[in-house]
């Protein structure tokens, strides 16, 4: 299935969709916590964050048609005026598929459409199961799926798409994975991560920048060589088998760093791998694998309390898991995301999981490892 744009105008007297079908994929980037994001193309480079405010850098200012014009300067045609809006998107990938809002504009690439001065537009961006989005050329959308702009004069949108990075990884070894097909290729054995460490969990922020957690300890890690590059951010203080990056609810265009530590859920700080316990996921439920951040669904785990894992939803302020679901199996100790679903690793296998359901569907049978962790850049 391809990615889409669409648009709803939102007028006094009506609603009227407009869509385009694409295939894109782009650059872009985000802070994570003690660190400010690089801006430029996502890649397989787990180098360490240089800067250490915390800072957001400011985004790259808007080109030509592509600035909203002034109302304060009087720059913009007059209310009711006909102007132009035009939606594009950018990278390369695949032919799109088209909308089917009706009535519709459909288009493989570009949308141009004529409408009054004045008009508010709420644009709405349907990336492909193994794609993201980066981000838009308003400021302010950020990278909700979703963004309402003012359409006061000539206007271009422009939303940028990445493919999704997967990998695996086994106690010692670090491994791409295919998100159609489960498909892996090893990229090699964990190296100066402070001797021969078992790794527990990895987790990679949108930036394509890695960590991993270890036996000795925090670590940045390349996603292009499996070494840590003896880049050692200090001890999480526990054993701490799921990871991940997800955006920060007080600031979505920045990621932060949680951990799940047997039965609680913490906030790392990314620079000192300082735990901030964020609650319990009560009952009885302890981590069994892993954590994940899933674009446009939460924060999911999978949990067991002694026989099964279960998939279940966490609540990333509280730490509370809710709607846990059987998914049929064990040993799920692996998690990433695809699309709405979850991308498990297990025992020689990969499953992709139904974040609704719980039901664990059979990607590949022959994984060739032992999976222990998991992660796809969010």
């Amino acid at each position: 299935m391809g990615r889409a744009l669409a648009i709803v105008l939102v007028t006094a007297s009506a609603m009227v969709p407009i869509a385009c079908g694409l295939e894109i994929t782009g650059t872009g980037g985000s802070a994570v916590d003690g660190g400010v994001a690089e801006s430029g193309a996502i890649a397989r480079d787990g180098a360490p964050a240089t800067e250490e405010d915390g800072a957001t850098p400011p985004p790259p200012p808007c080109k030509g048609l592509e600035c909203p014009c002034d109302l304060d300067a009087g720059q913009c045609p007059e209310a009711g005026t006909d102007v132009t809006l035009t939606l594009n998107a950018i990278g390369s990938a695949t032919a799109g598929v088209l909308s089917t809002t009706t009535p519709a504009l459909s288009c493989p690439g570009m949308c141009t459409s004529t409408l009054p001065a004045g008009t508010s537009v709420v644009v709405t961006a349907a990336p492909s199961p193994d794609e993201t989005l980066v981000g838009w050329s308003i400021p302010t959308c950020g990278r909700d799926l979703t963004c309402t702009v003012s359409v006061n004069g000539p206007l271009v949108v422009t939303a940028t798409f990445a493919s999704v990075v997967h990998d695996a990884h086994a106690a010692d070894r670090l491994w791409s994975v295919n998100g159609a097909t489960g498909a892996v290729v090893s990229v090699g054995q964990f190296a100066q991560c402070g001797g021969n460490p078992t790794a527990y969990d990895m987790a990679i922020d949108r930036t394509g920048k890695a960590v991993v957690a270890t036996s000795n300890g925090l670590y940045n890690l390349s996603l292009a060589t499996a070494s840590c590059g003896n880049t050692q951010i200090g001890s999480l203080g526990a054993v701490c088998n799921g990871l991940t990056f997800m955006p920060d609810p007080a600031a979505p265009q920045n990621d932060m760093l949680l951990a799940a530590c047997a039965d609680k859920l913490y906030r790392v700080n990314r620079l000192t791998a300082t735990r901030t316990e964020i609650g319990p996921f009560g009952g009885s439920w302890v981590i069994s694998g892993d954590l994940v951040w899933v674009p446009g669904k939460g924060l999911f785990a999978t949990v067991n309390d002694g026989g099964n894992d279960y998939v279940a939803k966490v609540n990333p302020q509280t730490g509370q898991v809710t709607a846990a679901k059987d998914t049929g199996e064990q040993k799920l100790y692996g998690l990433g995301w695809r699309g709405g679903d979850i991308l498990a690793y297990g025992a020689g296998k990969s499953y992709v999981v139904d974040v609704s359901s719980g039901t664990a569907t059979e990607l590949n049978g022959n994984t060739t490892f032992d999976g222990a962790g998991g992660a796809s850049f969010p």
